[in-house]
């Protein structure tokens, strides 16, 4: 399968006001997604993750490295891009009340990016009602205001306003986060329908790892502004093979007392600063595999098969100690078996 979206050897530093200093946010990324496809994005806060998505859509001026979109170079700012690109690539913000005008109509909102497309004004209502319409939005909530909705329908709005554009790529730099779990589970459904409608490419920025196996084709985990880890989601959260992954994976509490999260191995001392990243492996001051080779070198990208890629040069001595066991699939089977026995029984 031909990639939609490669990202190749991706840096970016942010100066530092009154410092020869910088801050290092991303560090060497790499990465492709497919025609159709969802490649999680995951780690903590401040791993780089929402700056990986804003170089992609042109927000954000990169450093160093390349971005190829349908074998077209878009490394540059979103000013300086092609005519062509206009609404190929869209973006959904985490934070739905943010990214809305609060003075304008939602019309206006779903309407106004194909202000920029020059779309006529008989084509743009008809791909309002339409974008509505897809969302699941009532043609009454046109006229209202951001304020007069809730989260969940904001965010709703936010993503009849990429869509709008019929993009061939989605960047959805968590979605779901600002929403409670009723609004969070419609968002994610609402997004697989779409995505199996339209065929949409999408870059799923998050940090709720539940979410990410449900909706993911593909995972790639960052720390400290690397990929440390990629490959099938179903790979990567059964057989982990980077440290950093495991202990990720392990800190997840599912909300099911059967179902546990067990991990040999543990994560101690303190993150390293990004301003002064260390030699070789970033993980490797809270390591417990740590050797004097990863103190010293940066471990290389190794394809342990089916595109499953790991930094680490002592992944087999990780798989030993780690159990596999894909603990998020059985608490999915779990939740569909129980939610199948509340319908059965509510329509009795």
């Amino acid at each position: 399968m031909s990639s939609m979206l490669q990202v190749d050897a991706l840096y970016k530093q942010f100066p530092i006001a009154g410092s020869r200093n910088v801050v290092q946010a991303i560090n060497g990324v790499s990465l492709s997604i497919g025609p159709g496809e969802t490649l999680g994005l995951v780690g903590e806060s401040g791993s780089g993750k929402t700056t990986v998505g804003r170089c992609i859509v042109g927000l954000t001026e990169v450093s160093k490295g390349k971005i190829h979109f349908k074998g077209e170079d878009i490394s540059v700012p979103r000013a300086r891009r092609p005519p062509s690109l206009l609404g190929r690539i869209q973006l959904v913000f985490q934070e739905p009340a943010e990214s809305l005008d609060p003075r304008m109509r939602i019309r206006r909102s779903i309407e106004e990016p194909l202000l920029a497309l020059k779309v006529p004004a008989a084509e743009r209502r008809e791909r309002v009602l339409e974008a509505m319409e897809r969302v699941g939005l009532r043609r009454s909530m046109l006229d209202l205001y951001p304020a007069e909705l809730s989260a969940g329908q904001q965010q709703r709005v936010g993503i009849a306003r990429a869509m709008i554009t019929r993009p061939e790529l989605v960047v959805l730099d968590e979605p779901t986060s600002a929403l409670d779990p009723t609004a969070r589970a419609e968002i994610i459904e609402l997004l697989m329908k779409i995505q199996a409608d339209l065929g949409t490419s999408y870059l799923f920025i998050s940090h709720d790892l539940s979410t990410v196996r449900f909706i993911s084709h593909r995972v790639a985990v960052m720390y400290l502004g690397m990929i440390v880890e990629q490959g099938n989601t179903a790979d990567v959260f059964a057989e982990p093979r980077h440290p950093y992954s495991i202990a990720l994976l392990s800190a997840v509490l599912l909300p099911h007392p059967r179902l546990t999260l067990e991990s040999g191995v543990g994560l101690k001392g303190e993150i390293p600063s990004p301003i002064n990243l260390p030699k070789g492996c970033f993980l490797a001051s809270r390591c417990p595999f740590a050797t004097d080779r990863s103190r010293a070198e940066m471990p290389p990208a190794e394809d342990l098969g089916g595109g499953h890629i790991v930094h680490c040069f002592n992944h087999r001595d990780v798989a030993r100690v780690h159990r596999a066991s894909d603990t998020f699939e059985e608490f999915q089977h779990e939740a569909e078996r129980i939610l199948g026995n509340y319908d059965r029984t509510s329509t009795a």
